[in-house]
């Protein structure tokens, strides 16, 4: 998985099936719960620009 965002980089990638523990997925599924807390935050924001945008237009 790799995110190329706003001049951020991030890639992560399993090592091998060996290398993927319980402590592995237990990090990335703390992972993936940050990310969808950044995605829900993004799309809040992004919300209010539309209406900000569109009380401006009007």
């Amino acid at each position: 998985m790799s995110l190329d965002i706003c001049g951020a980089y991030v890639s992560i990638s399993p090592i091998g099936r060996e290398g993927i523990t319980d402590d592995v997925l237990e990090t990335v599924r703390d992972f993936t719960a940050q990310v969808q807390k950044f995605l829900n935050e993004c799309e809040r924001i992004h919300a209010l620009q539309l209406d900000q945008a569109n009380e401006t237009a009007a």
